[in-house]
């Protein structure tokens, strides 16, 4: 039986992953500067630094800045208030993001659906490479992650 929350969840996971490989969300510098409290004249220096970089624009445009600029910026941001340095800091934020990248590759080549079951959440993370008659299915119950291992067939969706 189909929940009715199965098609908003659909949706959702649909959307989300079309905007996820888009990537083409934008901010402006006063935007950057305004969520991190950091100031415009500092991201400037970090970018002349090439610690973080801006997004090509036409001549005569203000720089853009992608979301993961964003939270590059957030990240060093935190580094240095934990007492990193500058330059520390931002190796830091190097190798977050490319885990970030590595998560961003799994959700959209994993993940087929998600959907409700008893009001908790079912991810499908898709067949198992050496054994396709296998699926990976996650279940959210009661804020508890479970891991199970299903019969393909069973997991696809009505």
């Amino acid at each position: 039986m189909e929940n009715e929350n199965d098609h908003d969840v659909a949706d959702l996971n649909g959307r989300l992953g079309k905007i996820i490989e888009k990537n083409n969300i934008s901010v402006g510098i006063g935007d950057i500067s305004k969520c991190s409290g950091i100031p415009q004249s500092k991201i400037r220096y970090w970018e002349q630094r090439g610690y973080i970089s801006s997004l090509p624009v036409q001549k005569n445009q203000n720089k853009r800045y992608s979301i993961h600029t964003l939270i590059t910026v957030l990240l060093i941001k935190s580094y240095l208030e934990s007492g990193f340095t500058l330059v520390t800091a931002v190796k830091k934020a190097e190798r977050h993001e490319k885990i970030s990248q590595v998560f961003k590759k799994l959700i959209l080549d994993r993940v087929k659906y998600v959907k409700t079951r008893d009001g908790n959440y079912c991810i499908n993370m898709g067949a198992l490479s050496d054994d396709p008659s296998k699926s990976v299915v996650i279940q959210i119950i009661d804020g508890d992650t479970k891991i199970k291992l299903m019969d393909t067939k069973k997991t696809l969706p009505n």
